[in-house]
């Protein structure tokens, strides 16, 4: 028989004792994650814990056995005028553990404010997470407040569309009982689309998801889209983040704010300030080291991305623009970092300087442009500077990342304000108003972007005034069979969860045991070998790791 374990409140010494390590300061705003905070009515902070931000239940700490917990607890997130809200990572902080396992009804919901229809901090959406059970949670999206009358929902693994219904009831559902994704989820109550706005929630591994008509598929990220919307959300000024349904606690183990239509994350001591079509970065530490202060964007499946800047001028020495990024690798499966590589000030000059020793490249190729016509090309041994700017204090007005083009198996750019000369070390020179930068000779190439970091060293402030995107398109997921001695290889474009499957009669049974072996990574793709072929017929395709949830009941 199972016996519901009682959340008891701690004892009045305890009490006295919890007090200390709570800020009981509710109207004090706070910064965390480069973004300020306040909490709500009937909220303690936390800040003897290693989560980064852990609110309680202040009725939590009372002096008397039988106090209950009080619902509506929480924070605010001030996000200026973020154009695609927040996305918070929250946890439960081990609440769950202090129950049976059956135990159902611990909520945690979402609000989103701003400008609508251009009158400000009004109610956009708000989107819950209920505990239905072990493993077991309802979503419930709620965009009334802007005119939305239903919901499509979209799902997708590695990508791949594995769910797609429309005109569906405000609510749905995800299961971690089979499918277990292992750390916290993260999501965001309003998201702008390409043609539309919704809400998101993302998980770092596949989970399965059931809609209201009893859909269901698998994947880590979940796009509701909100149908019939009339009015016009300018942009996001705050979100709500409230526990209620007697959860003691949670925390926010992460927030990147949605600007541009990307997601981005505070670094170091950066803090954000979101305007319309402007996001500022302030409060650089002048004693931190390279690469600790910035922004980290994500870029996923980006050939290339692009950022404009306002007024960014490198004027005193020892000051740097760099940019780093992480992306998919032609020889490493789990993909690869590489920068960092920018401009900067030193000794009253200007230089180029980059570093391309994570794609094991031997140099540096620098390319200039001028006015947008190609200018020439020089390689530079080794990293570090690369030469130096005849301009004395560089004014960047624009940079970029990009994966393979061609030949170039990854670069950075930066567009200059003025024409300059570039001297390299070994005394050649280019004249021109961009310089692109790339590995020379890597030993491996990156295939598509997946974050950039965007850091500023000795700076005040930079305020980015727009970026761009250009996604990869999903490769063609087909089998290549090629003969190799008394055997043959197949191969397919590497995607997560996606693997071959064999069989020997198509008649019936299931895609089981391949029989293929001797798997390896190389060029963005798996290959695997049946060492011999004989004249027994074989049949093979790829299939999702969690196909029968995708396609339940569906022996093929």
């Amino acid at each position: 028989m199972k016996t519901r374990i009682k959340l008891l409140p701690l004892p009045a010494v305890a009490c006295l004792v919890l007090l200390v390590c709570l800020d009981v300061g509710a109207a004090e705003r706070f910064t965390v994650f480069g973004l300020e905070h306040s909490l709500l009515t009937n909220t303690l902070r936390n800040t003897s814990t290693v989560s980064p931000l852990r609110v309680e239940n202040a009725s939590r700490v009372c002096p008397i056995y039988d106090c209950l917990f009080q619902d509506g607890f929480g924070l605010t997130v001030h996000l200026g005028e973020a154009e695609s809200g927040l996305f918070a990572y929250p946890d439960d902080a081990d609440a769950v553990l202090e129950v049976e396992s059956a135990f159902s009804g611990y909520l945690l919901k979402g609000y989103a404010y701003g400008s609508v229809d251009g009158v400000t901090n009004r109610p956009i959406s708000s989107l819950s997470a209920t505990r239905a059970g072990w493993g077991q949670y309802i979503m419930k999206p709620d965009f009334s407040a802007i005119g939305a009358t239903s919901y499509t929902y979209e799902l997708f693994s590695a990508g791949i569309r594995t769910l797609y219904v429309t005109n569906r009831e405000p609510w749905c559902g995800l299961s971690t009982y089979d499918i277990e994704p292992g750390v916290p989820p993260r999501a965001n109550p309003f998201w702008r689309l390409p043609d539309g706005v919704g809400a998101v929630i993302e998980l770092p591994g596949v989970t399965r998801f059931y809609t209201y008509n009893g859909a269901s598929g698998v994947g880590e990220r979940l796009v509701i889209r909100a149908e019939g919307a009339t009015s016009r959300v300018d942009y996001v000024s705050h979100v709500d983040i409230v526990g209620s349904d007697g959860l003691p606690r949670f925390s926010i183990e992460d927030e990147r704010i949605g600007m541009f239509g990307l997601a981005h994350r505070a670094l170091g001591s950066v803090t954000f300030s979101a305007k319309k079509q402007e996001l500022t970065l302030v409060d650089f530490s002048p004693t931190a080291g390279q690469g600790t202060e910035g922004v980290m964007i994500e870029a996923p499946q980006g050939l290339r991305w692009e950022g404009a800047f306002r007024e960014l001028s490198l004027s005193n020495d020892n000051t740097s623009i760099l940019l780093s990024a992480a992306g998919t690798s032609s020889t490493n499966r789990d993909g690869a970092f590489y920068g960092p590589v920018g401009v900067s000030r030193m000794a009253g000059a200007g230089r180029l300087v980059a570093d391309f020793s994570g794609l094991c490249a031997t140099g540096v190729v620098v390319e200039a442009s001028l006015h947008g016509v190609s200018a020439g090309s020089l390689v530079v041994s080794g990293t570090g500077t690369l030469g130096t700017l005849a301009v004395t204090n560089p004014l960047v007005l624009r940079c970029s990342a990009s994966a393979r083009d061609g030949t170039v198996g990854a670069s950075f750019s930066f567009a200059l304000s003025d024409v300059t000369t570039f001297t390299a070390t070994n005394g050649l020179e280019l004249i021109g108003d961009e310089f692109r930068l790339s590995p020379a000779a890597p030993g491996e190439v990156v295939g598509t972007l997946k974050h950039i970091v965007l850091q500023g060293v000795g700076v005040e402030r930079l305020t980015l005034t727009n970026e761009a995107v250009q996604v990869a398109s999903l490769p063609v997921l087909a089998l290549d069979i090629e003969r190799a001695g008394a055997g043959i290889i197949l191969s397919w474009p590497t995607t997560p969860n996606i693997y071959a499957v064999g069989r020997t009669d198509l008649t019936a049974g299931d895609w089981g045991a391949s029989g293929l072996t001797g798997f390896h990574y190389a060029d963005f793709r798996t290959y695997a070998t049946l060492a011999r072929f004989t004249n027994n017929i074989r049949f093979y395709r790829l299939q999702h790791f969690y196909d029968h949830y995708i396609y339940p009941g569906n022996p093929e």
